[in-house]
């Protein structure tokens, strides 16, 4: 089943598939929604606390909340990482 998604997903997004390794090309929405995510895998297993303590605009403190949070993808994204470590 995920072999067909695969499929169906490389010739829903044809020709970019195949430039995937290229880089992203909107400079807006995709890089801030990328670091959010790393920062709320990152902040998560180290200092779930302080997650709203975000580095974006030190050191001002909760800037986390000055955009979309993806709490729940950042945590999706957090456990292949600590799998991926031997649980660590």
């Amino acid at each position: 089943m995920l072999l067909v998604f695969t499929v169906l997903t490389a010739v829903m997004t044809y020709p970019q598939v195949l430039h995937l390794r290229e880089g992203v090309h909107d400079d807006g929405d995709p890089l801030m929604l990328t670091w959010v995510l790393a920062w709320v895998g990152h902040q998560l297993p180290r200092a779930p606390a302080h997650l709203f303590d975000a580095n974006m605009f030190y050191p001002e403190r909760r800037t986390l909340a000055y955009s979309e949070t993806l709490l729940l993808p950042g945590t999706v994204a957090v456990a292949p990482r600590k799998r991926g470590r031997g649980g660590m």
